[in-house]
């Protein structure tokens, strides 16, 4: 499965962050995907490497549903 973090998101429909983050949210509750499928977190040091920041992925699915929300 591939995974694409939201700041790609942003890029490849070239909206603002908070509108991929509405249709997101939405496209869980409203049960058309499931997060815990869908949606995978990955963790990585920063920079000083003395702090672990988490990022939340997001399958084709989401981008596929993403997409079609934003382009119509």
């Amino acid at each position: 499965t591939d995974f694409q973090a939201l700041k790609h998101n942003l890029v490849l429909f070239g909206r603002d962050r908070t509108v991929i983050t509405r249709h997101i949210r939405n496209i869980f509750k409203e049960g058309e995907l499931d997060e815990n499928i869908t949606c995978a977190k990955f963790a990585h040091m920063g920079v000083d490497q003395d702090q672990t920041y988490e990022t939340k992925m997001y399958s084709l699915d989401v981008i596929i549903s993403v997409g079609y929300r934003v382009k119509s």
